[in-house]
């Protein structure tokens, strides 16, 4: 992830996020985490999901974007760009 991506996504990240979110940026990734305590809601795989999607509609552009389901049931969002420069979002359970 070069840094303008890292600039532009991550001020995206922070206008979007709800305010318990945390959001973590590391070299090669960011990381977004739940509100501690929510992951013991029943309806916590749900509010993961529709915050992952509501997200997804903002940062993916006109590049490729996939999303996957992690063993944890978290979801990794990457972003392909042609330039190679690209970015990854990984939503956390905990």
């Amino acid at each position: 992830m070069t840094p303008d991506v890292a600039q532009g996504v991550s001020a995206e990240l922070k206008f979007l996020l709800k305010p318990e979110w945390a959001l973590i940026q590391e070299a090669d990734r960011f990381r977004i985490k739940p509100p501690p305590g929510s992951n013991t809601k029943p309806d916590f795989h749900q509010l993961l999901g529709d915050e992952l999607w509501r997200i997804a509609q903002f940062v993916a552009y006109s590049h490729f974007v996939s999303i996957s389901k992690n063993e944890d049931g978290g979801y990794t969002l990457v972003s392909r760009m042609e330039s190679g420069n690209g970015y990854t979002i990984v939503f956390e359970t905990a």
